[in-house]
Protein backbone atom coordinates (compact mmCIF):
# COMPACT_ATOMS: atom_id res chain seq x y z
CA UNK A 1 0.00 0.00 0.00
CA UNK A 2 0.99 3.65 -0.65
CA UNK A 3 0.01 6.33 1.34
CA UNK A 4 1.20 10.32 0.74
CA UNK A 5 2.10 12.08 3.76
CA UNK A 6 2.33 16.24 3.83
CA UNK A 7 4.97 16.67 6.81
CA UNK A 8 5.97 19.95 8.13
CA UNK A 9 9.60 19.55 10.35
CA UNK A 10 12.19 22.25 11.68
CA UNK A 11 15.49 21.96 10.10
CA UNK A 12 18.77 22.97 11.37
CA UNK A 13 19.13 26.47 10.34
CA UNK A 14 23.32 25.24 10.60
CA UNK A 15 23.73 22.25 8.87
CA UNK A 16 19.92 21.93 7.00
CA UNK A 17 19.34 18.53 8.84
CA UNK A 18 15.57 17.35 10.16
CA UNK A 19 16.75 14.58 12.69
CA UNK A 20 16.93 15.52 16.44
CA UNK A 21 16.04 19.37 15.90
CA UNK A 22 13.97 20.66 18.85
CA UNK A 23 15.68 24.25 20.17
CA UNK A 24 14.61 27.20 19.17
CA UNK A 25 16.37 30.94 20.17
CA UNK A 26 13.68 32.84 22.15
CA UNK A 27 14.62 35.82 20.29
CA UNK A 28 15.74 35.33 16.41
CA UNK A 29 13.61 31.67 15.65
CA UNK A 30 16.17 29.55 14.33
CA UNK A 31 16.23 25.96 14.74
CA UNK A 32 19.16 23.98 15.64
CA UNK A 33 20.35 20.13 15.59
CA UNK A 34 21.33 18.47 19.17
CA UNK A 35 25.09 19.34 17.60
CA UNK A 36 24.94 22.57 16.66
CA UNK A 37 22.62 23.76 19.84
CA UNK A 38 25.60 22.81 21.63
CA UNK A 39 27.64 24.68 19.91
CA UNK A 40 25.89 27.78 18.77
CA UNK A 41 23.29 28.21 21.33
CA UNK A 42 22.94 28.17 25.12
CA UNK A 43 20.36 27.23 27.54
CA UNK A 44 19.49 28.53 30.79
CA UNK A 45 17.21 26.75 33.65
CA UNK A 46 13.75 28.17 34.42
CA UNK A 47 14.20 27.82 37.84
CA UNK A 48 17.14 27.33 40.84
CA UNK A 49 16.75 23.79 41.27
CA UNK A 50 15.20 21.98 38.20
CA UNK A 51 14.95 22.77 34.26
CA UNK A 52 12.43 21.77 31.95
CA UNK A 53 10.28 22.85 29.32
CA UNK A 54 10.52 26.41 29.88
CA UNK A 55 14.10 26.80 29.74
CA UNK A 56 15.34 30.02 27.64
CA UNK A 57 17.29 28.85 24.38
CA UNK A 58 18.90 31.50 22.30
CA UNK A 59 21.50 31.56 20.09
CA UNK A 60 24.84 32.93 20.96
CA UNK A 61 24.31 35.48 18.61
CA UNK A 62 21.32 36.61 19.39
CA UNK A 63 22.35 36.87 23.61
CA UNK A 64 25.35 39.00 22.75
CA UNK A 65 23.32 41.57 20.51
CA UNK A 66 20.57 41.55 23.22
CA UNK A 67 22.14 42.30 26.76
CA UNK A 68 19.15 44.29 27.66
CA UNK A 69 16.01 41.92 27.00
CA UNK A 70 14.14 41.47 29.74
CA UNK A 71 13.46 37.79 29.21
CA UNK A 72 17.15 36.95 29.05
CA UNK A 73 17.77 39.11 31.77
CA UNK A 74 15.07 37.13 33.79
CA UNK A 75 17.10 33.92 32.98
CA UNK A 76 20.39 35.47 34.33
CA UNK A 77 19.03 35.88 37.54
CA UNK A 78 18.09 32.42 37.98
CA UNK A 79 21.81 31.45 36.48
CA UNK A 80 23.24 33.79 39.00
CA UNK A 81 20.85 32.49 41.89
CA UNK A 82 21.95 28.70 40.69
CA UNK A 83 25.70 29.82 41.14
CA UNK A 84 24.98 31.15 44.12
CA UNK A 85 23.21 27.98 45.83
CA UNK A 86 25.95 25.66 44.38
CA UNK A 87 28.66 28.02 45.76
CA UNK A 88 26.69 27.95 49.40
CA UNK A 89 26.42 24.24 49.57
CA UNK A 90 30.33 23.51 48.72
CA UNK A 91 30.64 25.58 51.72
CA UNK A 92 28.44 24.35 53.70
CA UNK A 93 29.33 20.73 53.04
CA UNK A 94 32.88 21.81 54.26
CA UNK A 95 31.79 23.17 57.00
CA UNK A 96 29.33 20.21 57.83
CA UNK A 97 32.47 18.16 57.12
CA UNK A 98 34.23 19.84 59.81
CA UNK A 99 31.51 19.51 62.49
CA UNK A 100 31.28 16.28 62.20
CA UNK A 101 34.56 14.52 62.28
CA UNK A 102 35.01 16.85 65.56
CA UNK A 103 31.89 15.08 67.09
CA UNK A 104 32.93 11.73 65.89
CA UNK A 105 37.04 12.63 67.37
CA UNK A 106 35.01 13.60 70.26
CA UNK A 107 32.86 10.62 70.78
CA UNK A 108 35.66 8.10 70.08
CA UNK A 109 37.95 9.59 72.71
CA UNK A 110 35.05 8.97 75.63
CA UNK A 111 35.16 5.57 74.26
CA UNK A 112 32.08 5.63 72.51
Amino acid sequence: MKKQVTKETNVCDWCESDEGVYAECLICGKHACFDHKKAHMTTTPHAVHISGGCDGCYCNTCLAANPQDELVAAYRVIESLREEAETFYKDFKVRSDTAEKVVRSLYDSRGG
